[in-house]
């Protein structure tokens, strides 16, 4: 499932069921870090993995205190992305490969 902002996600009354979510950081209008500290304040289920174009430390500092499983780098191969969500699932926060 897609959405087109994290704000439509976050006003969706009948939310779907989901085991993750890849959030883009940088949505217009609510940040993925914004919805992220949104769901976890709603004590939401959902892991969340953080996906970016923006590698800074301040974004991956951001991606660790809001609660997601996982931060990657939209330049990372599929191999390495796919690595990032496994080791999330072991419930330590995984800042990205390399």
């Amino acid at each position: 499932m897609t959405t087109k902002s994290c704000a439509d996600h976050s006003a969706d009354t009948k939310r779907s069921s989901f085991d993750c979510l890849v959030l883009d950081i940088e949505f217009g209008g609510m940040s993925g870090i914004d919805l992220a500290t949104r769901l976890v304040a709603d004590e939401c289920p959902t892991s969340f993995i953080h996906l970016t174009a923006l590698d800074e430390s301040i974004a991956r500092a951001s991606a660790g205190v809001s609660g997601a499983a996982a931060y990657s780098r939209k330049t990372d191969s599929g191999a390495d992305v796919v690595t990032v969500s496994k080791l999330a699932s072991f419930g330590t926060f995984v800042p990205a490969i390399k």
